[in-house]
């Protein structure tokens, strides 16, 4: 902002809209459809009218399996993507699903074509003794390039998934 951007500063104006959610909360005790309907994904989803990609998982800890019941829902087309994996919150930023993510920004935000000319990444993470550890942040990407060293095209066999179960990835596509 100091360097002039302006749309990041008439941004910054919608923050004075945020609410409390504990102010909300307190003085809402219980179901208010007047205030609660209009902050309900179902009661909307089938408006959305802007490319979309949504990832979740089946078997998300914070926010459970809610977001199936929209699924029927969410407009058809081409640019409505979704993926559903099992797992945890945080599966939906492992690399078979942040790949697809990274695909659809390419597409629709930056208008060019997936991949393009940019290096290869790699994806590492520290070792946790087989432990998920998404409360403390251990997982990161590491995106230097390694000269010699290509990614391979597959997944690993479950074995090399760090002590984790196996799990089927199965994208989901949605009008094409």
């Amino acid at each position: 902002m100091r360097e002039g951007d302006t749309v990041c500063l008439d941004n910054q104006k919608l923050r004075l809209q945020t609410q409390d959610p504990v102010a909300v909360t307190r003085s809402n005790a219980f179901y208010t459809p007047s205030l609660m309907d209009d902050r309900s994904p179902i009661n909307w989803v089938d408006k959305i009218q802007v490319p979309t990609f949504l990832a979740s998982a089946w078997q998300d800890e914070q926010t459970g399996p809610g977001f199936a019941t929209m699924l029927d829902r969410m407009p058809n087309r081409p640019d409505v993507k979704i993926t559903v994996v099992n797992g945890v919150h945080s599966s939906a930023l492992e690399p078979q699903v942040l790949w697809n993510w990274l695909a659809f920004l390419d597409l629709y935000v930056a208008r060019r074509v997936p991949g393009g000319d940019r290096t290869r990444w790699r994806f590492d993470t520290p070792p946790t003794g087989g432990m998920i550890v998404n409360d403390i942040g251990l997982s990161r990407v590491v995106l230097p390039v390694i000269p010699g060293v290509d990614p391979p095209a597959t997944l690993p066999p479950c074995p090399g998934l760090r002590g984790q179960p196996c799990r089927t990835y199965v994208p989901a596509a949605n009008g094409g």
